[in-house]
């Protein structure tokens, strides 16, 4: 009889941590995870982005595409993927968009801007990754600043910036849920691995 109340124990005992590390694994990817894992999708989006763009725009330089088949594109893209984009020459005037340089844009900070020109002319590195944080939007900003070339001369500098959101709310949000949801698998998890450990050992 003790073997068989020993067995119908340890089955229960090991079911239950089954559910523990499940429960485990959930708050750990869900919240303690959840802001890495966003902020680096964020920033693999962008790179993407930026490499499309700028091999794009070597096509305009090329006479291959125009100006507007660009500025269709990328206008278009950077509502869908919430970023905003300049390209600007030697001189720091303007290439695209023609319409840059309202206050709600996320590279509207010419002071800024420039410092980060010259971050990426010093660099020896053809792009490079810059994260800022802004007091007005209270959230980080991560920009791909791009060195342009024609005939291996610099000629211009591309970037792009995109806000990384602050997540708290939706963190907080994940944390009352998962309250439940941890409360409710105990509860299961109890009832069946009983129930298991049970049937298992009947003979």
């Amino acid at each position: 009889m003790k073997p068989t109340k020993s067995l119908h124990f340890h089955i229960w005992k090991y079911f239950f941590i089954f559910v523990l590390i499940v429960l485990f694994l959930l708050w750990f990817f869900q919240i303690i995870f959840l802001g890495t894992f966003y902020e680096s999708l964020k920033k693999e989006n962008i790179t993407k982005i930026s490499e499309e763009m700028l091999s794009d725009y070597y096509k305009v330089m090329n006479k291959v595409d125009s100006y507007d088949t660009f500025l269709n594109k990328y206008d278009s893209s950077s509502h869908r993927n919430e970023f905003d984009y300049l390209i600007i020459d030697n001189q720091i005037d303007t290439i695209l968009p023609d319409n840059f340089g309202h206050s709600l844009s996320l590279l509207s900070d010419e002071k800024k801007l420039t410092h980060n020109m010259l971050k990426l002319h010093l660099s020896t590195e053809n792009s490079i990754v810059i994260t800022d944080f802004s007091p007005q939007l209270n959230s980080k900003i991560l920009t791909i600043a791009s060195k342009i070339y024609s005939d291996n001369e610099i000629v211009g500098y591309m970037f792009i910036s995109t806000m990384i959101s602050p997540i708290t709310p939706t963190i907080n949000i994940l944390k009352q849920q998962l309250i439940y949801i941890t409360i409710i698998l105990i509860c299961i998890g109890l009832l069946v691995s009983f129930f298991m450990s049970k049937s298992i050992v009947k003979p």
